[in-house]
């Protein structure tokens, strides 16, 4: 043992060298303490990481409940959309206006835009239809002109009535006859000849007294039925509804 202490006395350099190695010994025990507390703060890094992954992982579950109930919804409108269900365009007769210019007469919703007329005239259409003095009325649901039209005469002129078309037949103006015009503008139209137009639906009743054209609401889409008509049924008939011959019965008892 005393040997090698003496040799290390006689080499200055092997002494320097010891030391310098025993600070450097301490200093590699702080190196590896601080290596600790590094990878004890990855750890803790990844811990964070972990959970912010877990947070992406709820917001992508979030996502998915929300696409979920969109898809609910969407079905839901194509559900409502089967049941035929129609918003109708008005309720009163408030809600349509009047359009009677030089390129049309008709009735339309009050809050639509008539489309734009470069057309010039002397009279309007209504005028020049026979359809003078119509209002816009709400009928079915649908803005629609009124059915005030005197078609049933009398007749004291000897003027021949005019050949009509279609479903359209001679109106009556001072006792004398008038441009032809839809029978369903008529004010009686009960006989329903020669047909009430498309668009349209001739309605009999039991007793013969609410009987002639009356508009189809939207949700029929042109095809008479109870069923398509019965939340504007009364408007027409106080009684029950059945089907007849492509038309609408009236059951009031007559």
């Amino acid at each position: 043992m005393l040997a090698p202490m003496l040799g290390l006395l006689r080499s200055p350099t092997r002494l320097l060298r010891l030391a310098l190695c025993l600070p450097l010994a301490a200093c590699v025990g702080d190196d590896s303490g601080t290596s600790s507390t590094t990878t004890t703060s990855t750890s803790a890094s990844a811990t964070e990481s972990t959970s912010a992954t877990a947070s992406t992982t709820d917001g992508t579950g979030t996502d998915t409940a929300t696409s979920t109930t969109g898809s609910g919804s969407a079905s839901a409108t194509g559900t409502s959309g089967t049941t035929g269900g129609v918003e109708p365009e008005c309720v009163v007769d408030a809600d349509c206006q009047l359009v009677d210019n030089c390129c049309e007469c008709s009735s339309l919703p009050a809050d639509d835009e008539p489309d734009a007329c470069e057309n010039d005239c002397l009279v309007g259409e209504c005028t020049a239809q026979g359809l003078e003095g119509l209002a816009a009325t709400c009928r079915s649901g649908i803005c629609e002109l009124s059915s005030a039209i005197n078609c049933a005469g009398p007749v004291v002129c000897a003027q021949e009535p005019p050949a009509c078309e279609g479903d359209e037949v001679p109106s009556v103006i001072g006792e004398c006859w008038g441009p032809c015009v839809p029978l369903h503008y008529c004010a009686d139209s009960s006989a329903c000849t020669p047909g009430c137009g498309d668009g349209w639906v001739c309605v009999d009743s039991q007793s013969g007294g609410n009987d002639g054209c009356a508009p189809l609401p939207a949700a029929c889409a042109g095809v008479a039925s109870c069923d398509c008509f019965a939340p504007f049924w009364d408007e027409v008939c106080p009684g029950g509804c059945s089907e007849s011959g492509g038309g609408l019965l009236c059951e009031d008892g007559g």
